[in-house]
């Protein structure tokens, strides 16, 4: 009953909800419009119908299943954002790294395209930039490429210089010098604010994880506050609501660290 429930529910929102492909054959007037019906339903109309027919076919173990899982999303989307954070730091790592070298040895004398293949052996962000020089391609637009990615920013500042220096014939030395000056102060900034924010993260991680350790206070002190959750529907209920709330609270500490982080 529970997957029938689940699959009528699904049916009514591909109903309701056209695909991307279908509004523009509407638009087009490939095919008839479907009845008006809103865009999109508030969160908060659809979020208890979805779990009364939940609760209806299913009993509490479905609650489980669905605290459960929306705890995994929160935890999974924590985690590939950490890792996001992690690779994006690194890689602005190597790009001041990238930007220094270059600086460096331009400023003893070496060409430029002799300083970026030799910087290219060291630093991979400039592997693409290198393999442009040597075949004669387009440096500055394999640099700007390589900037895309998160946290190599940087090089598409230093394909501005590049560019700079080919159509202008300014010093790259003295530009690069600069660049590189400017990037590991805002180096040292990022790293300060990284620092200020991981106790907020850290404290928003322990309160969502905090409840575990009261049932299992609850437990020692000869209560079963474990079975009322897990086999009654009221304790289901409260689950659900429980790893909502801490979810929800753990994703806005996110949102705004990560805004602060930008």
């Amino acid at each position: 009953m529970t997957a029938i429930a689940v699959a009528a529910v699904a049916l009514a929102v591909e109903i309701g909800w056209p695909s991307g492909r279908r509004q523009v054959r509407q638009r087009l007037g490939l095919v008839r419009p479907r009845l008006a019906v809103p865009k999109r339903l508030p969160l908060w109309v659809v979020a208890p119908v979805v779990l009364g027919l939940l609760v209806w076919f299913g009993g509490s173990h479905v609650l489980v299943v669905v605290a459960g899982g929306i705890g995994g999303v929160t935890a999974v989307r924590v985690l590939t954002a950490s890792r996001a954070r992690g690779q994006a730091r690194a890689r602005r790592l190597a790009a001041v790294e990238a930007v220094s070298l270059l600086a460096a040895e331009v400023r003893a004398g070496a060409l430029p395209d002799v300083a970026l293949r030799s910087a290219a052996a060291d630093i991979e962000l400039l592997a693409s930039a290198a393999r442009a020089a040597t075949h004669g391609a387009d440096v500055v637009a394999a640099l700007r490429a390589a900037g895309e990615q998160p946290g190599a920013e940087l090089l598409d500042h230093l394909a501005s210089a590049w560019w700079l220096a080919d159509r202008a014939g300014a010093s790259l030395s003295s530009v690069l010098t600069r660049l590189a000056d400017r990037a590991r102060d805002d180096l040292d900034l990022a790293a300060e604010v990284a620092a200020e924010l991981a106790p907020a993260r850290a404290t928003a991680r322990l309160m969502a994880v905090l409840p575990a350790f009261g049932l299992a206070l609850g437990s020692g002190l000869g209560g079963d506050p474990v079975e009322v959750l897990l086999e009654t529907t009221a304790g289901g209920i409260c689950l659900v609501l429980g790893v909502v709330f801490a979810c929800a609270g753990v994703m806005w500490v996110e949102q705004v660290a990560a805004a602060a982080d930008r």
